[in-house]
């Protein structure tokens, strides 16, 4: 089976092959990759290799959850109290008028 060959952009002299990645884009994602699992290597939800020694990427799940679920009470604690200060001045604001 033959392929179509891109005439004009040999005519524009460009490499007439399709480029789904140049190598500037694949090196930024491969750095944005590493720096992805190193920093969730950091935090321990990624362990390198198992506790009986054998190679491998294990996830762990628990931390995971755990984590995540504090991250969103803190979030809601973070809200409540800014709606709280918001209500506050708005009651304020109305007061002194």
């Amino acid at each position: 089976m033959t392929k179509a060959v891109n005439w004009k952009a040999i005519d524009a002299g460009r490499d007439p092959r399709p480029i789904l990645f140049d190598g500037n884009k694949l090196m930024r994602a491969v750095v944005v990759i590493l720096v992805i699992l190193l920093i969730l290597g950091l935090v321990g939800w990624i362990q390198f290799g198992s506790p009986e020694g054998d190679p491998g990427i294990r996830i762990d799940t628990e931390k995971v959850e755990q984590d995540t679920s504090e991250m969103v009470e803190g979030s809601k604690r973070a809200i409540g109290n800014a709606a709280e200060k918001i209500d506050e001045s708005i009651n304020r604001d109305a007061i002194t008028e």
